[in-house]
């Protein structure tokens, strides 16, 4: 009986501490999208070459990882990320909610991207906002050999 308790309750922490840690990535994968649809309309969405220009600055501002892509209306990309070059994984699809959450692996590396297809000042883009997943696994890792 006392085991089938402790086995219970590790089985709910383990859940719950998972749950956690997907809406964490979760958040910081819409934010940093977020970042990138307001970078878009103050450089103006009709001028092509200086989000693409802004893009490329914010690349290079951003330290914790986290990589993205931003393609126009027709499909092509104004920026991507190293990791994206390398890999070009298949990220488009019919898109119901406002942000999907997908889960890629990008130069041997699991993250999770934010998908959204905005309309910013009259123009469609294409985000993918991505945040490397590894951190949170890791501490996962350590929280199961704590139990």
């Amino acid at each position: 009986m006392l085991a089938s308790s402790f086995a219970a309750f590790f089985w709910i922490c383990d859940t719950g501490f998972r749950r956690s840690i997907e809406t964490t990535v979760n958040a910081a994968s819409q934010s940093n999208l977020q970042t990138i649809e307001r970078l878009i309309l103050s450089a103006g969405p009709g001028d092509k070459p200086g989000v693409a220009r802004e893009l490329r600055d914010l690349a290079g501002l951003w330290a914790n990882g986290a990589v993205f892509e931003v393609a126009d209306e027709d499909g092509r990309w104004l920026f991507r990320s190293e990791p994206f070059l390398a890999e070009s994984p298949e990220l488009r699809g019919a898109l119901d909610a406002e942000v999907e959450f997908l889960t890629t692996n990008l130069s041997a590396n699991q993250y999770r991207v934010a998908v959204a297809r905005p309309q910013l000042g009259g123009a469609a883009f294409e985000i993918h906002a991505a945040v490397p997943t590894e951190p949170f696994d890791q501490a996962l890792d350590r929280f199961r050999l704590i139990e």
